[in-house]
């Protein structure tokens, strides 16, 4: 009879919920005010486990997505420093590869930095008086 099938937890969760109905249709003196600390109870379960549900199926949803794209775009290479090398380095030649990248970050650093004075440098225009309908 018991076989190594995997639990259904809806089926377990709607038999649960269908035997608190019927406790609360068939048992008029029960007080509803009785259910509310199951409901605290099983609002975090059923939230977590509706929460994982969607997420899986949006996942699903992106996966089939990204395969149909993917073979058409092309795969971005990082640069040469940061793939790692099948040799392991001496620390004065990852010293040397260190400066290096600190060197070009430094370089891009001062690149940004003229940019952002090119903007400042540049003459303000107002969105009112550009946007304005002159008569």
């Amino acid at each position: 009879m018991f076989t190594n099938r995997p639990i259904n937890w809806k089926w377990i969760t709607g038999l649960t919920l269908g035997a608190a109905l019927l406790l609360v249709v068939f048992r008029a003196p029960f007080a509803l005010s009785a259910l509310l600390p199951l409901v605290f109870v099983l609002a975090c379960p059923v939230g977590m486990g509706l929460m994982m549900w969607l997420m899986m199926r949006g996942m699903g949803k992106m996966g089939a997505t990204q395969d149909a794209v993917s073979p058409t775009t092309p795969v971005p290479t990082p640069p040469a420093s940061s793939v790692p090398k099948a040799v392991a380095l001496t620390r004065a030649e990852r010293a040397a590869q260190l400066r290096t990248d600190l060197a070009a970050l430094q370089k891009q650093q001062q690149d940004l930095e003229q940019a952002i004075t090119g903007f400042a440098d540049a003459p303000a225009t107002d969105r009112a008086t550009k946007n304005a309908v002159h008569p």
